[in-house]
């Protein structure tokens, strides 16, 4: 049986779920908000009257404007610390006291949630952090979810795998993605150095040691098995 987001990710505030929903699959929210985050691009009236006011302030030791619907998408962005020779091109939105260390390059769409901290030369690329989420120095997350409190070690290589031909499966189920990343469930722990397959799924508190290789589309259930 393949986790569903309610599965994975808990205590979503009415924001998050409008691209993470309960009963929907971890791959249908990325491609939710990848078209959510597009159409705003296109016409910002579409952003909802019932979400935080995008800020378009400058960010202290970054390069380039902090904008709302410009080179990066910023909530309260006085409250977002970078240190030097960070690089974010948007359209990406920040939530409360986001750290991004030195060296680290943002590309979105992506949501960086409240009180998130991404280490020193990270590569962030198409992804939901959720809040609390750790991410340790010289990491490579595309595609994926990062779920509330979870922590990726140093090293550790989340990045989606290109399909040329076909998108990725579970047994009988069809993403239709042909590039995805992992979805790392709340609270999980990563050491360093592991390498996932496409559309690997872990389970809330799971725990990874250090140089595991997980082979694509595996999820808690069939890794017990194996």
């Amino acid at each position: 049986m393949i986790p569903k987001n309610a599965d994975i990710f808990q205590n979503l505030t009415p924001y998050e779920e409008e691209f993470i929903r309960p009963d929907e699959y971890p791959w249908q929210a990325l491609v939710r908000f990848f078209s959510f985050m597009d159409d705003c691009k296109k016409d910002p009236s579409k952003w909802p009257a019932h979400f935080p006011e995008l800020d378009s302030e400058k960010m202290e030791g970054a390069h380039g404007t902090i904008a709302t619907f410009g080179r990066v998408h910023v909530r309260n962005a006085e409250d977002l610390k970078s240190d030097e020779n960070t690089e974010i091109f948007g359209p990406s939105i920040f939530g409360k006291d986001v750290k991004v260390r030195k060296g680290t390059v943002i590309t979105g769409p992506c949501w960086i949630g409240d009180g998130v901290m991404v280490g020193v030369g990270c590569r962030i690329k198409h992804s939901i952090l959720l809040p609390g989420a750790k991410i340790v120095y010289g990491t490579r997350i595309t595609h994926s979810i990062i779920g509330r409190g979870a922590l990726v070690g140093s090293g550790v290589n989340l990045e989606a795998s290109p399909f040329e031909t076909e998108s990725v499966r579970y047994e009988e189920t069809d993403t239709k993605m042909v590039e995805l990343g992992v979805f790392v469930g709340d609270r999980a722990r990563i050491s360093a150095g592991v390498t996932c397959g496409a559309g690997v799924i872990l389970a809330p508190d799971e725990r990874i040691k250090s140089g595991v290789v997980l082979p694509e589309a595996s999820t808690p259930k069939n890794r017990r098995r194996s």
